[in-house]
């Protein structure tokens, strides 16, 4: 296995590992909750938008395709990973929504 998709599967395990951790958002107050889906909502759009702009050249490889485009547009002209902040936006409002905590 490549470097990339090392990177890759190790993103995607600490992901998972966030996305099933927490207590549920029992005992947090309403609005906390809701804040957290602000942020989980926010951070689905971001990276549907992010994707969408990317178009052919995306990838799920942090290493660019060959003979793609550099994308300054959308997102891109605001913020040089926008997918990688969209994930951190989606974690974090999610670990806010749910409770922050990770039962192993």
């Amino acid at each position: 296995m490549n470097r990339d998709r090392t990177l890759v599967a190790v993103q995607f395990a600490l992901l998972t590992v966030i996305l099933a951790g927490g207590r549920r958002g029992r005992g947090r107050p309403r609005s906390v909750q809701a804040a957290g889906a602000a942020l989980t909502l926010g951070g689905l759009i971001l990276a549907a938008w992010s994707g969408r702009t990317l178009g052919r050249n995306l990838t799920p490889l942090p290493t660019p395709i060959e003979r793609g485009t550099l994308v300054q547009r959308g997102p891109y002209r605001c913020v040089r990973h926008p997918i990688y902040t969209a994930l951190l936006l989606l974690a974090g409002g999610w670990t806010v929504a749910r409770g922050g905590r990770v039962s192993v």
